[in-house]
């Protein structure tokens, strides 16, 4: 019969993945880390790309910001770019805020161009090298706008929030759509929120996804409560559809502060809520389309504390959502919480605190994810030097799998610091080939046992592949060695 090749992978319907959880695999500080970077405090994820902000670096003078490009392969990140803005020497605060998707990076630089009127700045990956494509200003850009404060791109189009914008009333905020048109990138449309008020920070946080953009306006600092409008692209026209709140939602909670839309959905973080313990909600979107409506559901953490600030930083990634709660814990070591979603329900999966984490940190100022992989950032972390901020990394650890109407197969410990075993319910195991990174077979058996012992302990620390072959399969699975 001939052989099917089944991938370990969580995208896979024709598997089952038993007893899934996040293991850290890197943390990075950045090839020039420095006290104050506050590396971390953005992060993003699109495929094998990834860019982290660290917006206090000094590229250019003191804090003129930067941010670094991570590339993934062979199942190993790596940092490969450090960008900076090409007038760093005039700008600050470039990396506050960073978005990638595909072959395009916007990060935002809120004090540019004056005092924080602010500046967003294009990237473009050209054969693996990230290049400066366009600088975005606001057309009618004023001192303490704080145009960049929140950045996102998708396809075509990038939106850039301004929420000191005062338009609509002093700090009513303001959002900017810009669409690249033959490689040039202009501003399309400017967006106030249609009954501003004075205080509302519109354009706190931003996302873009296909045809729709989300503008959170917190309302911070004002005697209002928070909201969210979405809006729709109709051949180049971007229409209001719909005005989200909290049916319990109370001054100062902060509704909207942080904000992320898919396909399914969007979740809105109120990291104030309940004394700062936080909360997120969740809308589903309705089957004719979005409308003003409440929340389908309202997230807390399973372990509520005040002062967490659960929610203020938010990724989701098809049915999985990361919630960053950056001051979680007695000594506000931070900590990211995982969801999955079920039947129109989020529920709560893994809660994960970075073992070397210490007061202050910040771990969980902001969390990317995509397919099999989680950032972290921890802006405050002191690892390298005070306050110069670090990433971590994460990825499933598989402990066991099984496919449906076929024996089950389970390697453990992993992570490892020497050995594993194999082990599958009968012996129908016939040859094992371990190879590391570089595609190196580092152990091979075809012993018929039960369970099997493969000793990786004089082998560097990484990444291992495991290829098992069985009567009509071949399995392939990933072993980490710390």
């Amino acid at each position: 019969m001939k052989k099917q090749i089944l991938f370990l992978n969580l995208m896979l319907a024709s598997l089952i993945i038993i007893g899934q959880s996040m293991v850290q695999i890197e943390k990075f500080y950045g090839s020039d880390a420095s006290t104050y970077d506050w590396l971390g405090i953005s992060s993003s994820i699109s495929g094998d790309w990834a860019i982290v902000g660290a917006p206090r670096n000094e590229t250019g003078q003191t804090n003129s910001g930067a941010a670094y490009i991570f590339h993934k392969e062979n199942d190993t990140w790596s940092e490969t770019q450090k960008i900076f803005a090409s007038n760093s020497t005039e700008i600050t605060w470039f990396g506050e805020s960073v978005k990638i998707h595909g072959d395009y990076a916007i990060v935002g630089a809120v004090d540019s161009d004056g005092p924080a009127k602010g500046a967003a700045y294009i990237f473009h990956n050209n054969n693996g090298t990230w290049e400066e494509m366009a600088i975005l200003l606001a057309g009618d850009g004023e001192d303490l706008d704080f145009f960049g404060r929140s950045v996102s791109i998708f396809g075509d189009y990038a939106i850039v929030g301004a929420y000191g914008d005062d338009d609509g009333g002093l700090n009513a905020g303001a959002a900017y759509i810009f669409q690249n048109q033959n490689g040039i990138w202009a501003e399309h449309i400017k967006l106030i929120p249609e009954n501003p008020n004075e205080n509302d920070f519109s354009g706190a946080d931003v996302d873009i996804y296909e045809d729709y953009c989300i503008i959170g306006s917190p309302s911070s600092f004002s005697d209002s409560i928070g909201y969210v409008n979405i809006y729709q692209n109709n051949n180049g026209l971007w229409t209001k559809q719909a005005l989200l709140t909290a049916s319990d939602g109370e001054d100062q909670d902060s509704f909207g502060l942080s904000v992320c839309i898919n396909e399914s959905g969007v979740l809105i973080g109120a990291s104030y809520d309940d004394y700062s313990s936080g909360s997120v909600y969740y809308f589903k979107k309705p089957e004719t389309g979005w409308e003003n409506m409440t929340e389908t559901q309202k997230i807390i953490a399973p372990d509520v504390v005040s002062n967490a600030y659960f929610g203020d930083a938010l990724s989701i990634d098809g049915n999985s959502a990361a919630i960053g709660a950056w001051e979680d814990g007695d000594y506000n070591l931070g900590a990211v919480y995982l969801f999955s979603l079920n039947n129109d329900n989020w529920e709560f999966e893994e809660k994960i605190t970075a073992d070397d984490s210490d007061t202050g940190d910040g771990f969980g100022s902001s969390v990317a994810l995509s397919e099999d992989y989680l950032f972290i950032g921890s802006r405050s972390n002191d690892g390298y030097a005070y306050e110069a901020g670090s990433v971590y990394i994460y990825a499933p650890e598989l402990t066991s799998i099984e496919t449906l109407g076929k024996p089950a197969i389970s390697s453990f410990p992993n992570p490892t610091s020497g050995m594993v075993y194999i082990n599958s319910d009968n012996s129908s195991i016939k040859k094992i080939t371990v190879t590391d990174i570089l595609g190196n077979v580092v152990h091979q058996s075809s012993d018929k046992k039960e369970v099997i012992e493969i000793n990786l302990s004089n082998h560097e620390s990484g990444l291992f592949f495991v290829q098992i072959e069985m009567d009509n399969e071949i399995f392939t699975s990933k072993i980490l060695k710390q």
